[in-house]
């Protein structure tokens, strides 16, 4: 990490940053346990934007009880009509919608170093970069293994649970390793 990349990811979200936030959003997605979507953010954007900035400024002094926004509905939405077994639903996760928008400007300045701090064999998950590319890869080495009559042994793993167990004692490390200030870290 740069010197100018870590400032301007230290740097305080600006009106513009958040208004972009808000409106680059999906503005008739389902609102969140506080009863707001991005749609009502939008609408009332002049009415409302300098209380969602002092938020945003309480959330990155820390100072914000997140314990009083952070909470979600879960709901399960049918995969097929008529659908009578669990297996038959997705379960979706309602967060409030303050979550989204603080989501949002993370992502949206993150973005920004995120191509050149993940490695590029990295494929999913990075703008510009395809999840089915590893497929292809894997494909075309696995071709050329057997094309050459060459011994192998190919391994799949599955990455569905990955998420539920994230070591943040390591992701903190990393961020450290990577040179990120401490507002990142003082967020985990």
């Amino acid at each position: 990490m740069t010197a100018l990349e870590n400032e301007l990811l230290e740097a305080p979200f600006t009106e513009n940053e958040v208004r972009e936030a808000v409106f680059s959003s999906y503005a008739e997605g389902a609102p969140g346990p506080d009863g707001f979507s991005f749609l009502f953010h939008q609408v009332f954007w002049d009415l409302i934007k300098v209380d969602l900035m002092n938020l945003i400024g309480v959330f990155e002094q820390g100072d914000l009880n997140l314990d009083r926004l952070n909470y979600a509905m879960i709901t399960l939405i049918p995969k097929e009509p008529e659908a009578k077994v669990l297996k038959k639903f997705r379960p979706i996760s309602l967060i409030n919608c303050s979550f989204k928008i603080f989501f949002k400007l993370l992502n949206n300045i993150m973005v920004r170093v995120a191509d050149r701090l993940v490695a590029s064999n990295q494929t999913a998950f990075i703008k510009g970069r395809f999840i089915l590319e590893i497929v292809v890869a894997a494909h075309e080495i696995i071709h050329e293994v057997h094309k050459r009559k060459q011994e192998g042994v190919v391994l799949k793993l599955d990455y569905e649970k990955a998420y539920d167990r994230v070591s943040w004692s390591f992701l903190e490390e990393m961020l450290e390793t990577r040179g990120f200030g401490g507002r990142w870290r003082g967020w985990l």
